[in-house]
Formats: C-alpha cells, sequence, structure tokens
C-alpha cells in the first residue's frame, strides 16, 4: 500500500473519531434535556408532571425553590409496580409513596440542596429498581 492511501485512511479514521466524539457529546447534552425547573402555579405551588415507566423517571432531575410547596403529579405506564422515595426527613422529605396510575404528592422542601429519588421495588433475587436505573435527584435552590 502507497503511503498517500495510508495517510488516507488514517485522515478518514480521524474524522470517524471527531465525528464519534461530537454525536457523543450531544447525546450527553440530551441526557441534560431530562432536567425540569418546576413552575408556581396560581395557587402558589411549584407543580411538577413525571412519568414512571419500566425503570426511569421523566424528568429524573427535577428543580424546586426551598420553602414553596411542590405537587408532584407522577403517571405509572404499565403494570410493573415503582414506588418513589425521597428519604431526608430533616429537609421535609421524608417520602415513600407507592405508585398507581396517577398520584399526586405534596410536600414543602425546607433545606436547600441535592437529593435523591428512587424506586425501592425489587423482586426476589433480582436487581432493585434504582439498581436498574430508576433514580433521579431533587434540587432545591
Amino acid at each position: 500500500m502507497s503511503d498517500a492511501n495510508m495517510e488516507e485512511i488514517r485522515m478518514n479514521r480521524l474524522i470517524a473519531v471527531i465525528v464519534l466524539l461530537l454525536l457523543s457529546g450531544r447525546l450527553f447534552a440530551a441526557e441534560d434535556s431530562d432536567s425540569y425547573t418546576a413552575t408556581v402555579n396560581a395557587q402558589g405551588e411549584q407543580e411538577i408532571f413525571m412519568e414512571a415507566e419500566s425503570y426511569s423517571y421523566t424528568p429524573d432531575r427535577i428543580v424546586v425553590r426551598v420553602g414553596v410547596p411542590v405537587v408532584l403529579n407522577v403517571k405509572k405506564k404499565g403494570i410493573i409496580p415503582h414506588d418513589i422515595i425521597i428519604d431526608d426527613p430533616a429537609s421535609g422529605l421524608d417520602i415513600k409513596e407507592s405508585l398507581s396510575s396517577s398520584t399526586v404528592i405534596r410536600f414543602t422542601p425546607r433545606e436547600k440542596g441535592e437529593f435523591p429519588l428512587y424506586c425501592g421495588k425489587s423482586l426476589l433475587f433480582f436487581k432493585t429498581h434504582r439498581e436498574k436505573g430508576m433514580h433521579g435527584v431533587l434540587v432545591v435552590k
């Protein structure tokens, strides 16, 4: 093979790597699109709409304001049983709620911070839903 052919192969590989890096950057940016900042409704509550399906929450990152009541509306898709747990009683976040097809959870966060939320369900001898990726974070600002 000639030096020109080898150089062309190297350039094509370099271009392929650059394209893959650019695409992976867009994929990582798409993950950030699951972030949701709550807005205050006419009743003075921060209202959030979330879906729970298979082994995920959408959105999986929720941003709310401290001291403002939150109304979390969760729509469960499918037949797999799920719940939502946010376990930090000191901050006003002592939530463990089984999800039905439509569940409304009300709470008022008392402290700023980032708090994990997750599904605690599992079948005997299998990974928990949290381990399968059903988790997120509540950001209180």
